[in-house]
């Protein structure tokens, strides 16, 4: 079982693997947490599909215009 999760051994080596599972099966679901809070802001900032569209668009033709130059 030890194996399955090999550099959590590098980062805390002083713990067992159970308490090592715990802290990364913790680890998950913050940055789920995160990732979900960090979503409905985006969509809420955007205020409706349209908006969204518009501002996926506008981040498009920023990137557009980086690489020609």
């Amino acid at each position: 079982m030890r194996g399955e999760y090999p550099f959590m051994s590098l980062l805390l080596p002083e713990l067992n693997f159970s308490t090592h599972y715990r802290r990364y099966t913790m680890f998950k679901r913050i940055l789920a947490a995160l990732m979900l809070l960090g979503m409905l802001g985006t969509i809420a900032g955007c205020n409706t599909m349209q908006g969204l569209g518009q501002d996926i668009e506008r981040g498009g033709e920023k990137l557009q215009e980086k690489s020609a130059r």
